[in-house]
């Protein structure tokens, strides 16, 4: 408990994002790299990274979401700890 009357909850440093949002990033990441001609400009990062936005198929997404509850039961099963 701090002065102000705040409690404090431990959490472990290896905690995992649980957000799916952080798949789409990583698998943005994964193609971008695997590019032949890398962008060198802010502005043709932005197209690249919208393109692949874009070419990220909705089902995928979808599936993401599906696997969370799952996801929640690993996590729980495992004290927070990761996954």
């Amino acid at each position: 408990r701090t002065t102000h009357g705040i409690i404090l909850m431990p959490h472990p440093s290896t905690s995992p994002d649980m957000n799916p949002i952080e798949k789409c990033w990583r698998r943005i990441k994964q193609v971008l790299h695997r590019r032949k001609h890398q962008p060198t400009t802010e502005a043709q990062m932005e197209q690249a990274v919208m393109e692949e936005w874009e070419a990220i198929p909705q089902e995928w997404i979808n599936q993401l979401v599906l696997k969370y509850e799952h996801w929640v039961h690993v996590l729980a099963e495992r004290r927070g700890w990761s996954t």
